[in-house]
């Protein structure tokens, strides 16, 4: 946990600036009892700031920090257990929030119900390795434009323990900030903790990019439905079904999704949800978009993608970065370019990101999809050529790139301790070369 702060290069005392949490023990009461034992429910209130933080305001010191400054948690244990000098040993991001306390109300009375808006995150360092692994002292950075006042700070890592449902671990602490600074800025988006996360829905894409602006959650992006009713996870783990076009069920939301207009030959972006706490792409493969030209008769509401006469071709791909790195891994926001030379019309959008697998003849992949409504405008005189359908273009086994050697996979080297990936640039993707006009 992170109980200390790093002040004009001081360690502070535990529970100095930071809100003190209990133990675990009304939540396990026969397990293993500490005040460090992590957070698992997302959907209760200690989210925010760490078991009964709500209440153990009175008595925290408050931090003055200019806004532009770092702000330095310390990891520290508190409890008796002489483990003051660890250094955080479970893999994950780290992340901070801020949420601003009412004028109306004392820092010390207010439990974090308000709003919160992220202002820094600490991923992936590479491919093997995350940044606060092996670190004891956590900065992150006040954004200059942090409107002046006080704040509660919410640092989090996030460990994902293990593919389990509901198995993910929160550490989280909250400190007391006093902002100080000319201000300016508007912090947007806005979170509130319970509700940020969801364990439901995880690698989808519902945000759309266009112009440098973000959407509303699937403002532009079809919605998908729930898997089995409830869980909002997004793969298509067999082909050959409807959902493969654009999604769970995605067909049914065109008439409540807009439509995005686009240039041809600028910029569009699929930004990941962050819901469950990830917020990037931990799966290997590569991300490719296609576009489908809706009919002249047909409301783009209304075209799902997999009728008879639908057909894509693929504008954009993100492949391998090297021979043992795919270039998406590890972002958030996947960014094409629209071709300049496409036809002015209404077109379907479709963003894919595919984990693949070793064919063991089970046909088994992960296939992560969204479709985008979007109207390009631009002179544009191309002439693609479609070829493709969802489904049917891609069969597990035959179609080239639907698996991976064991070697472009990945193969546990017990001698370092790590998966050697070696092979990538022989990777051929499918769906053919992109279509550049």
């Amino acid at each position: 946990m992170f109980s200390r702060m790093k002040v004009n290069g001081n360690i502070s005392e535990h529970w100095e600036y930071v809100r003190n949490v209990t133990t675990n023990w009304a939540y396990n009461p026969s397990g293993y009892v500490r005040q460090w034992v992590p957070y698992y429910d997302i959907y209760d209130d200690n989210i925010r700031c760490g078991r009964g933080a709500a209440i153990s305001g009175p008595g925290v010191k408050l931090l003055t920090v200019p806004a532009g400054d770092d702000v330095v948690f310390v990891v520290g244990m508190a409890d008796g257990s002489s483990e003051d000098n660890k250094a955080i040993y479970h893999e994950g991001p780290m992340q901070a929030y801020l949420s601003r306390v009412p004028d109306d109300q004392a820092i010390e009375e207010y439990q974090g119900d308000g709003d919160w808006f992220k202002i820094d995150y600490l991923g992936p360092k590479d491919q093997t390795t995350w940044t606060v692994l092996g670190t004891r002292e956590v900065p992150f950075k006040i954004p200059e434009t942090t409107p002046p006042g006080k704040y509660l700070i919410r640092a989090e890592q996030v460990f994902p323990f293990n593919s389990d449902f509901n198995a993910t671990q929160f550490y989280v602490n909250c400190a007391h900030l006093d902002i100080v600074g000319p201000g300016g800025g508007i912090p947007v988006p806005t979170v509130k903790f319970p509700g940020a996360y969801d364990l439901f829905d995880r690698n989808a894409f519902p945000w759309l990019i266009v112009n440098g602006t973000l959407s509303d959650r699937f403002q532009y992006i079809r919605e998908v439905l729930p898997l089995d009713g409830t869980r909002l996870v997004n793969p298509q783990e067999r082909l050959g079904s409807l959902n493969e076009t654009c999604g769970r069920g995605a067909w049914q939301f065109g008439p409540s999704t807009q439509t995005a207009t686009v240039l041809a030959g600028t910029e569009v972006g699929f930004r990941l949800g962050e819901k469950g706490g990830y917020e990037y792409l931990f799966h290997e493969g590569p991300a490719t978009l296609y576009a489908s030209r809706v009919p002249e008769n047909v409301d783009i509401e209304d075209y799902a993608g997999h009728e008879d006469g639908a057909e894509w071709f693929k504008i954009g791909y993100m492949g391998p970065a090297d021979d043992k790195t795919w270039s998406s891994y590890g972002l958030r926001e996947l960014n094409f370019t629209i071709p300049e030379a496409i036809p002015a019309g209404k077109y379907l959008l479709r963003m894919e990101h595919l984990f693949l697998m070793v064919d063991d003849g089970t046909g088994y992949i992960q296939l992560f999809v969204n479709c985008a409504q979007v109207d390009i405008v631009g002179s544009g005189a191309g002439v693609p050529v479609p070829s493709l359908k969802f489904p049917g273009s891609y069969v597990v086994g035959e179609t080239v790139g639907t698996t991976v050697t064991e070697e472009q996979k990945g193969i546990y080297d017990p001698a370092t301790k790590q998966v050697i990936v070696t092979g990538l640039l022989d990777y051929v993707a499918p769906g053919g070369p992109v279509w550049l006009g």
